[in-house]
């Protein structure tokens, strides 16, 4: 158990393994070896060595779930937590840029209708709508829903709601604004 905690860069203070996979791995392994052990020492048909093997395998299962499994498989399941949290863009950026989009939606549409005799011209416009688009919609779904229901309590509680509504709140429309003081 001590080796594995070593070679998993164990963390005594915190409970956590640097390398999480690492120490699963090990488990597995080790296992697997003892289970090779006790198929030789069958063939070979040496009992004394099959009884040792075969209790080493039964202490090996109860006493590394406690010790090595809980802890790795929590440090990765934090892991993945946090490893979803990156930086995201400010609010205004983000309006900025949807503003920016739609403005340039507007003025392709416009330049397609009144181009419409040139018939490359009109394949220039529309394609460079439909990279518009196709940017308004990365835009749109850079978020998953799932994300969010992953949050802790904790998370939860522990984030600046003013600064929040202060950026959601700037990033409103002035009817949006109305609706959210009717609340």
């Amino acid at each position: 158990m001590d080796a594995c905690k070593a070679i998993s860069l164990f963390n005594i203070h915190s409970n956590r393994h640097g390398a999480a996979s690492l120490a699963l791995k090990l488990g597995q392994s080790l296992q697997k070896c003892a289970q090779i052990i006790v198929s030789q020492a069958i063939e070979n048909q040496d009992k004394d060595l099959q009884v040792k093997v075969e209790e080493f395998i039964k202490l090996l299962e109860i006493n590394w779930t406690e010790e090595i499994a809980s802890n790795a498989l929590k440090t990765l399941h934090e892991g993945k937590r946090n490893t979803s949290h990156k930086m995201l863009p400010l609010a205004d950026n983000v309006k900025s840029l949807t503003d920016y989009l739609k403005k340039m939606a507007e003025e392709n549409t416009y330049k397609s209708l009144i181009s419409s005799t040139e018939k490359n011209a009109v394949k220039k416009y529309w394609v460079e709508l439909s990279e518009i688009v196709l940017a308004q919609t990365i835009l749109f779904n850079r978020r998953r829903a799932g994300n969010v229901s992953k949050m802790t309590i904790e998370k939860y509680t522990n984030t600046h709601k003013a600064d929040i509504d202060d950026t959601i709140t700037n990033s409103l429309t002035d009817l949006e604004k109305a609706v959210q003081d009717l609340d």
